[in-house]
């Protein structure tokens, strides 16, 4: 039982603080969930609010001067069921791979779900790197091959100063702490920063626009609004990071309601079972490990009767295949030094760009039992001095036996390359090997995603699990066309285990045997206790998707109140006390429109809908009646 409250001021705006006039609510307004009346002791027990000063380590909440058109900026509409309904009824669904490295897409009509198709480029793959070209004017110029072309075409003739090129930009998602529209993405030459948003939202744009063309000349007919949109994430990102690709995805012209987001490693997962027959039986354990450029992402399934159930929370971090390219540079940087390698980035950037694209071809083919060959450009011998002085450095890098630099090649030996390739191996084997202590035994442990193709990744993988490894025909489309099997039954996914603890900021009546006395605050006579977490779900918490949980009833301050919220916080402890903690965030804002001719003793029922790939938000007022306007914001 709560108060929900709002300042009121002559504006009207939709902030809130403590409910300073909750006491002068009727005695017979105030009633739990099941509509009787509450004791005089229980009148003033959980009162939700969110505080003057807020309390958030990322600042995402707005604050308290922040207008109601600003709160409207910062938050996205929950599914209702009509939006599900709508998305049902749309004759295609087409999924959006967005990788670090690449992406791709591929789509299915409704009548023959199971029949998908995957993007083809000029070049002949399904995939296209993702790189983002912008002109002079910084003017989004192309994607994929394309930019690559034009790129290395500016770069023969000495004209790439003035055109911006950015590439693994993804990992910003997963990098940054305090992720909003406008964080800055710095472009290859590390000359100039443009909003992060733009960047995201003209890559989907341009695959948006080539999946369209490619269904047209299909001559399938079919309208921008048939067509059910999904945009993969990873598991481990956050909700913030999974709002900005909402909102990237609405910048790029896709309807919120016709959106959905996958999980990329369910999204695999799925593929998996439908189309991976020794995953697909009933009753079969495993780990789906999808190895992309920027992130590992791990998660554990059990195949049951018509879907998937998750085993344990998504594990997986920053160890991707582009941590292969960074230890490289790393070593040449050892070598010859920083000053040196970014003097030749700068001097020779179509030859630091080309080494890069060779690099790029060269880790998919070793396999630890030969040479890794890299091409060493002439640019860089020239710039760093005579055969002595390249000598010279290899020994003192201590690398003069397994480094040899001729005919414009860098050969270096298996150990060499193995110490390479090895931390970032390492750490998918110690992740999968704990998840193994944690749930037991399992039947097989699959491989997709890009760098699941390594051979020496694979040739590890294999001496330390045996003929557990397996993986799909092709590993790299697994995530985007599972995508599409998920977007045309999102039932494949029966339950998953909670990342978080999540709650929200309440004031209960004070207790001095069990609150902290800074806690304590006085409203009209009567003692609270401030920022309590209300926990909703626990951390490692099995929920069916779709699940409702804990319902709570809050009240309006003022009448004719337009607007109420609620602070929804994310904790990694199990029973988190405040929302101030350490380890507490706040990762979303409840916005309730409500109708202004409701008085004080108005009920909002709230619950929050956990299972699904976003949280969700229901909110029903003392009659059940289903309240429409309900948002949850995320990001700052």
């Amino acid at each position: 039982m709560g108060g929900l409250c709002c300042r009121q001021k002559k504006t009207q705006e939709p902030y809130i603080v403590r409910d300073n006039v909750y006491s002068e609510l009727p005695h017979d307004s105030r009633r739990n969930t099941a509509g009787a009346a509450l004791p005089e002791e229980s009148l003033y027990e959980t009162i939700a609010y969110a505080p003057e000063s807020i309390h958030s380590l990322h600042p995402s909440a707005p604050g308290l001067e922040e207008t109601s058109e600003v709160l409207e900026n910062r938050t996205v509409t929950c599914t209702s069921n009509g939006e599900v309904s709508v998305k049902r009824s749309a004759l295609f669904c087409a999924a959006i791979d967005f990788g670090t490295t690449y992406t791709g897409y591929a789509f299915s009509s409704k009548h023959d779900h199971t029949r998908v198709f995957t993007m083809t480029s000029e070049e002949g793959s399904s995939k296209v790197p993702t790189v983002l070209l912008f002109d002079q004017n910084k003017k989004f110029h192309s994607f994929g091959y394309e930019a690559q072309k034009k790129y290395k075409e500016l770069l023969d003739r000495d004209n790439h100063r003035e055109w911006y090129l950015f590439k693994e930009f993804k990992m910003t998602l997963f990098q940054s702490k305090e992720l909003k529209e406008n964080t800055p993405l710095k472009d290859f030459q590390d000359k100039i920063e443009m909003p992060a948003i733009d960047i995201f939202a003209c890559a989907i744009q341009f695959i948006k626009t080539k999946l369209l063309e490619d269904l047209a000349e299909r001559g399938s007919g079919v309208l921008e609004g048939d067509i059910h949109w999904v945009l993969t994430v990873s598991a481990i990102w956050t909700d913030s990071a999974k709002q900005f690709m909402r909102k990237a995805a609405a910048k790029a012209g896709i309807l919120n309601e016709m959106l959905s987001l996958a999980l990329e490693p369910e999204a695999a997962s799925v593929y998996c079972r439908e189309d991976f027959p020794c995953v697909g039986k009933v009753g079969t354990r495993y780990i789906l490990l999808d190895l992309g450029g920027g992130t590992a992402d791990i998660t554990c399934h059990r195949v049951e009767d018509g879907g998937l159930k998750e085993l344990h929370i998504p594990q997986g971090g920053g160890f991707g295949g582009t941590d292969v390219e960074e230890k490289f540079k790393k070593l040449l940087v050892d070598i010859f030094g920083l000053a040196a390698v970014k003097s030749f980035k700068e001097k020779h950037l179509k030859e630091f760009w080309e080494m890069l694209a060779d690099i790029e071809i060269s880790k998919r083919k070793f396999d630890g039992n030969d040479q890794l060959v890299v091409n060493f450009p002439a640019q860089f011998r020239e710039s760093f001095g005579e055969q002595e002085h390249i000598d010279d450095a290899l020994q003192k890098a201590g690398c003069y036996k397994d480094i040899e630099i001729k005919r414009g090649r860098m050969f270096i030996s298996k150990d060499k390359g193995q110490w390479i390739f090895d931390k970032t191996i390492d750490q998918v084997i110690e992740r999968t090997q704990i998840l193994l202590k944690v749930i037991g035994d399992v039947d097989y442990i699959v491989l997709v995603g890009g760098f699941s193709e390594s051979k020496y990744l694979q040739t590890r993988m294999k001496e330390t699990f045996g003929d557990k490894i397996v993986a799909p025909i092709e590993p790299r489309t697994a995530v985007m066309r599972g995508a599409v099997l998920f977007g045309q039954s999102p039932a494949a996914i029966q339950t998953r285990v909670s990342k978080y603890t999540y709650g929200i900021a309440t004031m209960n009546r004070f207790k001095p045997e069990i609150h902290s006395e800074e806690k304590r605050i006085v409203i009209d006579g009567h003692e609270y206790c401030d920022d309590i977490f209300e926990k909703h779900v626990t951390i490692g918490q099995e929920i069916t998707v779709g699940q409702n949980m804990k319902e709570m009833t809050y009240h309006p301050t003022i009448d004719n109140q337009a607007h109420a919220a609620l602070q929804v916080f994310a904790s990694s402890k199990e029973s988190p006390e405040y929302v101030t903690d350490e380890d507490c965030q706040q990762v979303g804002l409840v916005l309730v429109e409500l109708n202004t001719d409701r008085k004080r003793d108005f009920e909002i029922k709230v619950k929050l809908i956990f299972g699904g790939t976003e949280i969700q938000v229901e909110v029903r007022d003392g009659h059940g009646k289903s309240i429409k306007e309900a948002r949850m914001g995320f990001l700052g």
